[in-house]
């Protein structure tokens, strides 16, 4: 499991929650994404998701519905740095501090991704993801 560390939450939102300290079971990093484990009956499962918090040192980003970014900046520069991994080139259809939307240039290619600060809780999430 990743270990979530202190950190603001919502940075351009106002809000700026703290991700709890040390060790949490409903703390998942991002490469921790579809893990498995093995049951007291030695049945393969899927491991219980909780919240998935990004993480930046991955060399190639991944996203998933729910993902919790430090604000839009950090949002912005996993979006850059995965495009450049991925070989595509993407704009901003929506580009404002509290939400952004962006999509594929090339025609056909379908991705498009939208982040907001959530109201419920203060954090800034993927709410939308087409791959």
């Amino acid at each position: 499991m990743a270990e979530c560390k202190k950190s603001k939450i919502g940075e351009g939102s106002g809000v700026g929650q703290d991700i709890e300290d040390g060790k949490d079971e409903h703390c998942l990093g991002s490469s921790d994404r579809g893990t498995y484990e093995t049951d007291s009956d030695g049945n393969v499962r899927v491991k219980k998701r909780g919240k998935i918090y990004f993480d930046p040192t991955d060399p190639v980003p991944s996203f998933a519905l729910g993902m919790i970014f430090q604000g839009l900046k950090q949002f912005k520069d996993a979006l850059t740095k995965y495009a450049i991994a991925k070989r595509f080139d993407f704009h901003f259809i929506r580009n404002e501090k509290s939400r952004t939307r962006a999509s594929c240039k090339k025609k056909g290619c379908p991705f498009v991704i939208y982040a907001e600060v959530d109201n419920s809780d203060g954090f800034f999430k993927i709410k939308t993801l087409q791959e």
